[in-house]
């Protein structure tokens, strides 16, 4: 314990004498542009990087493409954390609907596309981990880039929104993203029971041995 203020003094009094501004924080804060965990939902698209982001008609896209993300372990040393994130995406009449803007009721329930990652900063590498359907793929083959089996997803703050951020390189397929450019908003904060409804905690949990 005695170690440990000594530690905690020595790092406030460093930050006190210097002229240039350092990440003066907590010595064990962990430096992640968002706190990722809990529900987030889709409110603007760009599935190709060519359009900007798109402003999604809400009142039929309410529930309908989200993102949970848990935390199953965090480094605070190397300012890492690691976990699951599991995203659900609308099935109706005509399939997965990979074009939120498009959508309709779900009346045929969600995909549930299970992801782990690990992140740090402002990049979560994303792995692919399994999904009720077949892989995510993209709906056309003029792809530039992209794996949809990992990848370096971006997040930053974006607009006036709370809670609002930024997700660039999504894996490809994974709502509809064509590759390397796409981008999408997610606004976080909303409470688990948004996302029971989707049934998809229970599809990416790992079998019992």
């Amino acid at each position: 314990m005695l170690k440990s203020i000594r530690s905690v003094s020595r790092f406030v009094a460093l930050c006190a004498l210097v002229a240039v501004p350092l990440s003066c924080g907590e010595p064990d804060e962990v430096m992640l542009e968002v706190d990722e965990r809990g529900v987030w939902q889709m409110t603007m698209q760009d599935v190709a990087g060519e359009t900007g982001l798109q402003n999604l008609d809400g009142s039929r896209l309410d529930g309908k493409y989200l993102l949970m993300f848990t935390r199953t372990s965090e480094n605070l040393e190397s300012q890492n954390v690691q976990g699951e994130v599991i995203a659900a995406t609308c099935i109706d009449n005509d399939g997965i609907t990979s074009s939120p803007d498009e959508s309709s009721p779900c009346n045929q329930g969600f995909r549930c596309d299970c992801y782990d990652y690990s992140y740090g900063g402002s990049i979560m590498n994303w792995r692919w981990v399994s999904s009720t359907i077949d892989r995510p793929e993209p709906d056309t083959g003029d792809t530039d880039g992209g794996d949809p089996d990992e990848s370096a997803v971006s997040v930053g703050a974006f607009g006036e929104a709370a809670q609002t951020f930024q997700f660039a390189n999504l894996p490809l397929g994974l709502f509809g993203c064509l590759n390397e450019s796409c981008k999408y908003t997610f606004q976080g904060g909303f409470a688990e029971s948004k996302f029971n409804a989707t049934m998809c905690q229970d599809a990416c949990q790992a079998p019992e041995e």
